[in-house]
């Protein structure tokens, strides 16, 4: 019985220590900490055959803009993605397009988001899974997130 106590008052205080030491200072009632980077925005769709050959960042604002973006998207792909409904008084939507790749295998990451006073900035990257076999075609790869601005500037990179 007395080496039973003795185990268990280790153990707590073991996790006690874990628990003090592990945060670090870290406040931990900003989004980023306790939900990671999604916590920022929703994701609409992401594939490899986006036919936009250019890498680039596009923001979009309004209904015309977001037709023609999908327009483009769905021009071959029978049945076409689904255009979702989208509230531009309060939401953004960012097409991040990886430009034409020789092979699959590419996808577009968000690993830095900077969350200022009056502006939100993502940072897209193009990244590709080493090792991984792919399709030997061309492939076009994207991502569409959507955003809430809350009155703040959106603004994008790759």
């Amino acid at each position: 019985m007395r080496n039973y106590i003795t185990m268990c008052s280790l153990l707590l205080l073991a996790v006690s220590t874990v628990a003090i030491t592990g945060c670090k200072g870290k406040k931990m009632d900003e989004p980023e900490k306790v939900f990671g980077l999604q916590s920022y925005y929703e994701l609409i769709h992401e594939g490899s055959n986006s036919n936009h050959e250019i890498k680039e960042v596009i923001i979009v604002n309004s209904q015309e803009e977001l037709l023609a973006q999908f327009a483009q998207i769905n021009s071959t792909r029978k049945p076409g993605l689904e255009i979702p409904e989208i509230n531009f008084k309060r939401e953004t939507v960012v097409f991040a397009y990886g430009g034409q790749q020789t092979t699959g295998g590419y996808f577009i990451d968000i690993p830095e988001i900077e969350d200022e006073k009056d502006l939100t900035h993502f940072n897209f990257e193009l990244k590709r899974e080493k090792g991984d076999m792919v399709t030997m075609s061309l492939t076009t790869p994207f991502k569409i997130i959507k955003v809430k601005h809350d009155d703040k500037k959106i603004t994008a990179s790759f």
